[in-house]
């Protein structure tokens, strides 16, 4: 029951994570770009490797298809999440029920005065913890702002993503836990390394499925158009590639 409760926090975490991700690129793209339809990129490839009228419609009807893959992907993704957030719920319930059967057997052998007490005193350490994260949230806040003053192209969405990366970081997300459920030092530890290794692995597992998907659709390109002008389209894909990072770059430094 317990590494259920671990991975489905884990999954929710980060699928909610990829998502908002996603959905930010889409705005970001979207602002520079406006919406890059399938007629678009069909257009744009026609102009730079002059493709006939039935190699373009061949090209276009491709990338539709594309498209639609993609917007199932996501939407495999949301069903992903909204599943993850149900089980979830339902394993922190029965954990609660699980602890309170704990405590109760607990104040059986040291009684009640002992447990009031041992209550308070963890009450208190609790609330000490929250000012200390609270303090140091807001130092590192301005410490942000005072980065940001001096960045250019750093605009608040960017900002808000970085943070929550951040928030979702593995040790992160272990030590909440800790503080919420009173783990040791121990489970945070190993609860750090777990979140870090399955994280690895689901960015592993979806790199690799949006590489077959990209190595799947360069092929039917390929037999559309040819060799000779998918090398040609695959460099100027590069290109653009290159161009982008030299962007993000200058906009860093």
């Amino acid at each position: 029951m317990k590494n259920k409760f671990l991975i489905a926090t884990v999954v929710f975490a980060l699928g909610t994570l990829f998502i908002n991700a996603q959905k930010h690129e889409g705005r970001r793209v979207a602002e520079q770009h406006k919406k890059v339809t399938p007629e678009m990129r069909a257009d744009k490839m026609a102009e730079h490797l002059q493709l006939n009228a039935s190699e373009k419609a061949k090209v276009l009807e491709l990338f539709k298809q594309e498209e639609a893959k993609m917007l199932a992907l996501k939407e495999e993704l949301m069903k992903l999440k909204e599943k993850s957030d149900a089980i979830g719920k339902e394993q922190k319930a029965k954990f609660e029920a699980l602890r309170n059967t704990q405590q109760a057997e607990l104040e059986k052998i040291i009684g009640k005065e002992k447990m009031a007490k041992m209550q308070a005193k963890h009450a208190e350490g609790m609330q000490k913890m929250r000012k200390m994260e609270e303090m140091h949230k807001q130092m590192h806040k301005r410490m942000d702002d005072r980065m940001r003053n001096h960045k250019q192209g750093m605009g608040p969405k960017q900002d808000k993503l970085r943070d929550m990366k951040a928030a979702f970081a593995p040790e992160k997300r272990a030590e909440r836990m800790q503080n919420d459920l009173g783990l040791t030092d121990t489970q945070k530890e190993s609860l750090t390394k777990l979140f870090v290794d399955q994280e690895k692995k689901i960015a592993e597992e979806r790199k690799q499925k949006f590489e077959e998907m990209k190595n799947a659709n360069d092929a039917a390109v390929e037999k559309i158009i040819g060799k000779e002008k998918m090398a040609k389209f695959i460099e100027n894909r590069k290109q653009q590639v290159e161009k982008v990072k030299k962007h993000r770059k200058a906009k860093v430094a």
